[in-house]
């Protein structure tokens, strides 16, 4: 079931060069954790505006569940919408204690139940009985917990989460990403994630957009998102991807097989392939037509070493080839290895 549908959405700011958002199409199905993933100033945060209605197309049309709430000539006020936020700063009152911050948003419901939820919802967080501590009496990854518990009080159909981890320490980053998922799951709550870091985005969502200049330039699960990226963007953006200006790769028996990373755009002519999905051989034991390259750098990273190559093949620009290195045998600088696509298990 869609619970929310984005048909060619438009965002132009004043004095502004360019649309901020593009003709975006989007659906987004009940239960499921969307996230909107882009460089500072791709359009994600717009769009997560939009969406709330803290700001108003210039065109397309946004339905939440049932209910068409922008379409031009209407545009229902965010209070109405039943849209949850969970803010970049936690934006928790500071004067409130924990408990009245989160019945801010269910102060239509008696005191009673209010006070069921808040010990229903602080459980769930792993925050028992801290209803009377003040923002300030708290760490980050708690405060992080309360302002999303905040927003799940009122039970609202759809919850935006903004940048929800970026002001995490990096101890607390992982533990509160994972924690995130685990309550929102747990409770079927429909979500959609704004964020830059492609690792949250990996590990919080079950699809992900990826915006470039106001366009959506892909929609897609993790894997297909890293493994099958639409083009050159969407390749670089979610870490180091190799482009090989070849049609295909060679294995040592001979045998030809495309590479595994999925179609390459029409406008690349070649293949994209991430370090970890290469291999290195001994140059003089592999056969004839195999990619080969000169190591420039070896840098040991615990469980794997990752190499550099400078590469050439006849009629192209010499190229840079990154691989992830786990076999026994001793790289270093200056030496001549084959490059074979190392088989992805488990798919």
């Amino acid at each position: 079931m869609s619970l929310l549908h984005l048909t060619n959405l438009s965002k132009t700011y004043p004095r502004s060069e360019r649309p901020a958002v593009r003709e975006a199409s989007l659906q987004m199905q009940a239960g499921e954790l969307l996230a909107l993933v882009g460089e500072s100033g791709s359009g994600k945060t717009t769009l997560l505006r939009l969406i709330a209605g803290l700001e108003t197309a210039d065109a397309g049309q946004i339905t939440v569940g049932d209910i068409t709430v922008t379409d031009g000539t209407k545009n229902v006020d965010a209070e109405h919408r039943g849209v949850g936020l969970v803010f970049q700063h936690h934006a928790l009152f500071p004067h409130l204690t924990v408990a009245a911050n989160i019945a801010f948003g269910i102060r239509r419901l008696d005191r009673a139940e209010q006070k069921r939820r808040i010990e229903e919802l602080l459980t769930l967080v792993g925050l028992p009985g801290y209803e009377r501590r003040y923002p300030h009496e708290l760490s980050g990854g708690e405060r992080q917990r309360i302002a999303l518990v905040r927003a799940l009080a009122p039970e609202p159909r759809l919850l935006l989460l903004d940048e929800p981890f970026s002001n995490l320490d990096p101890q607390w980053r992982v533990e509160i990403r994972d924690e995130t998922r685990r309550i929102l799951k747990k409770r079927g709550t429909s979500a959609l994630l704004v964020t830059h870091h492609t690792q949250d985005a990996l590990s919080v969502a079950d699809r992900i957009a990826v915006l470039y200049r106001g366009v959506i330039q892909q929609v897609g699960t993790p894997a297909e998102i890293y493994h099958a990226p639409a083009n050159r963007y969407v390749a670089q953006l979610f870490g180091v991807c190799n482009f090989i200006p070849a049609a295909s790769l060679v294995r040592p028996c001979g045998t030809v097989i495309e590479c595994d990373i999925g179609p390459a755009a029409a406008e690349d002519q070649g293949l994209w392939v991430r370090p970890e999905d290469l291999e290195l051989a001994p140059s003089m034991a592999a056969p004839e037509g195999v990619l080969r390259g000169e190591v420039r750098t070896v840098s040991f990273q615990g469980d794997h070493h990752d190499v550099t190559l400078d590469c050439t093949l006849p009629g192209k620009a010499p190229f840079e080839v990154r691989v992830q290195h786990r076999g026994p045998e001793t790289i270093a600088a200056g030496e001549t290895w084959a490059l074979l696509p190392r088989p992805r298990t488990g798919r």
